[in-house]
């Protein structure tokens, strides 16, 4: 894979439902070919080192002419090596490249209300920005990056959701910040206080799962 110099360079392809249609005709070499999709569609500038965010506000929701920002945070990657025009359909199995977490509201004793449709889900201290490799389909944290606040997508009354850059978390833990009627409540990591994490492993090092949930219990405003 380079920029410029394929069989096909990035050509978009948009699906009905149905059918995948390129935005230009593209001929089968007589030659075995690797062929290589991604998503969201962009215009890269390098096959290794594409400078790539996810956005800060993954709430926003999709119209005409734009992306969800949830959806355009998740970059999916997917490859087929070595095939010809005898193969038939092309088969590509995408792959998620990015994290996501979960957070769930949970009402405490003292909270009798209903939570708030101005609610506002936050992870902080994570680096949004990266660098793609088109040709191996890896995300990495910008080394450089500065940790932001990202705000989550609501997909139900008490969950939400938010695409990070896969990282390590050398100098403080992201913490998670709702809002809710003019009110902050802020989940960090305190001490004297144990945390459980799942972790799923595998018969190889390389298929570990790790699924992290944090619940957050709403009470009066002096609890966390």
């Amino acid at each position: 894979m380079q920029i410029s110099g394929n069989w096909a360079n990035n050509v978009a392809t948009t699906y009905d439902g149905t059918t995948w249609t390129p935005a230009k005709k593209i001929f089968w070499s007589e030659n075995k070919m690797d062929v290589y999709g991604y998503y969201p569609y962009m215009t890269p500038t390098s096959i290794d080192e594409h400078q790539w965010s996810v956005r800060l506000d993954q709430s926003t929701p999709e119209t005409a002419d734009a992306l969800s920002g949830y959806e355009a945070s998740d970059f999916l990657w997917g490859k087929a090596t070595g095939v010809s025009q005898t193969d038939g359909d092309v088969q590509l199995e995408f792959k998620h490249t990015c994290s996501k977490m979960v957070i769930k509201l949970v009402k405490g004793e003292q909270f009798t209300d209903e939570f708030s449709d101005d609610t506002k889900v936050y992870l902080h201290s994570t680096v949004p920005t990266s660098t793609i490799d088109f040709d191996k389909g890896i995300v990495s944290k910008d080394i450089y990056g500065t940790p932001q606040k990202i705000r989550a997508k609501q997909v139900s009354t008490d969950t939400y959701e938010v695409i990070l850059i896969p990282q390590s978390i050398t100098e403080r833990m992201p913490s998670v910040e709702v809002e809710m009627s003019g009110v902050s409540y802020m989940f960090s990591y305190r001490p004297g206080v144990q945390y459980i994490v799942a972790i799923t492993l595998n018969s190889s090092p390389e298929q570990i799962e790790v699924k992290l949930v944090v619940v957050l219990k709403i009470g009066n405003r002096n609890q966390n």
